[in-house]
């Protein structure tokens, strides 16, 4: 009896491997049907690429679109790490479906800033850091870095240049606050300090350096609701924010 059950078990062990061999067989033979390209929006909807550039990637890394290559031969990781290192692209994932298509879902990088600086660059910047070129497809309106902006380098944030660190952590104090991303249009940087542009008013709001930024973009706040508010958005030529404890004025 005991005999019989190794023998059942052997036989069963055997129907497993045959029947696994001939499905590794059969998909050997099977080819990638289509690319189908799937890029997330960003939360306003724009996309930065787009399914052509996709396809370009791959046929310049592949030599195809890899459409009706064998799927045995597809290597998901490596299409995954070619994608990831386009410059607008944060997360890619590729993975085959159960239509042997040959699907690419996209995570597009989040621009913080636009840098237009003296220097001639003209680039985003994303809410990490990274640089990312100008889209072909859209404009991102975007809070504007204009003026002596030094060269941007991959690990600033961790090596400089420091200026290049304020200019990216005063953005980001901008555009974390809802207020100020809806109120301020450019920073200028001059030097080490920094003046703001709003997009209402034509005044310039001088800021200084990025010391005691949080309490500087208090005070312009109270200064915007408790008086700009009642006198007008016109009436001053200059607001200094860098004193303490005061908002200093010039008017008209």
């Amino acid at each position: 009896m005991k005999k019989l059950k190794q023998v059942a078990y052997v036989s069963f062990l055997l129907v497993i491997v045959v029947i696994s061999f001939s499905a590794n067989s059969k998909k050997s033979n099977k080819s990638v049907d289509a690319l189908i390209v799937d890029i997330a929006a960003l939360p306003n909807g724009n996309r930065m690429i787009d399914t052509s550039d996709v396809f370009n990637i791959v046929e310049l890394a592949f030599g195809s679109r890899l459409e009706g290559e064998r799927i045995s031969e597809i290597d998901e990781a490596r299409i995954e790490r070619i994608i990831s290192e386009y410059p607008m692209v944060e997360e890619a994932d590729v993975y085959l479906n159960a239509r042997d298509e040959l699907q690419i879902r996209i995570i597009q990088k989040q621009p913080l800033l636009r840098v237009i600086a003296d220097n001639g660059l003209n680039y985003y910047m994303d809410n990490k850091g990274a640089r990312i070129p100008l889209s072909k497809h859209v404009t991102e309106r975007l809070l504007v870095v204009t003026g002596n902006v030094p060269p941007h380098v991959p690990d600033f944030m961790e090596t400089g240049p420091e200026l290049l660190q304020d200019v990216f952590m005063l953005g980001n104090m901008i555009y974390e606050d809802k207020f100020f991303r809806t109120m301020i249009e450019q920073i200028d940087v001059q030097g080490k300090d920094f003046v703001l542009i709003p997009k209402i008013g034509r005044q310039k709001i001088k800021f200084g350096t990025i010391d005691d930024a949080k309490g500087k973009l208090e005070r312009l706040k109270r200064f915007y609701k408790e008086v700009v508010s009642t006198t007008g958005w016109n009436k001053y030529k200059i607001l200094d924010v860098r004193f303490d404890k005061q908002v200093v004025c010039e008017k008209r």
